[in-house]
């Protein structure tokens, strides 16, 4: 439901509020909000789908989604366009004004870790078209196991927690000390 974030410098866990979330992450074109979902696509919004496109090597829907009248969510529409085969093609973000945002495309669809997926995922604004940000992916693993407390505030607290993570942090903190004689 909530993002969180440990802040070393204070010492503290901070919640990110929903106008948090919609800022941009680190300079990019991409909200902490694209990054983490503070929104559900399938709780917040309403699905239609509006058009199919069969000229290409599979069929591309058009599904415009707009928010369910109790969701909190920041865009007024979302234009997602998607493969047959539930690979992304496009998301387009509109604002209040029914104006086009950002639009997140995705390309070079390759297979990894025996799943086709896009490598290549670019967000543009709308306002700006040079600017863009580019995420690529050369190597993923899916499916690997996680154990439950990486995700609790108590980890965040103390990320070196557990799992063999105090020795490795020994070892670098070591390797960073002037050996004494």
């Amino acid at each position: 439901e909530s993002m969180w974030r440990a802040v070393a410098n204070v010492v503290r866990i901070l919640r990110f509020h929903h106008w948090v979330m919609c800022q941009p992450w680190r300079g990019s074109n991409v909200s902490k909000d694209d990054l983490g979902k503070e929104s559900s696509f399938v709780e917040d919004y309403a699905h239609e789908l509006v058009e199919t496109d069969d000229s290409g090597e599979v069929p591309v829907y058009r599904v415009v989604s707009t928010p369910r009248p109790d969701a909190s969510v920041v865009w007024s529409r979302l234009e997602f366009n998607v493969r047959e085969d539930s690979i992304p093609v496009s998301l387009a973000y509109y604002d209040e004004r029914d104006q086009i945002v950002k639009r997140m495309t995705y390309e070079q669809i390759e297979t990894m870790d025996g799943r086709r997926i896009p490598t290549r995922w670019t967000m543009v604004d709308a306002d700006n078209p040079e600017s863009r940000t580019v995420r690529t992916t050369d190597a993923i693993e899916f499916d690997l196991p996680i154990d439950e407390e990486v995700y609790t505030l108590a980890r965040l607290h103390n990320p070196t927690s557990g799992h063999g993570m105090d020795t490795a942090r020994r070892a670098e903190d070591q390797q960073r000390e002037p050996r004494r004689s």
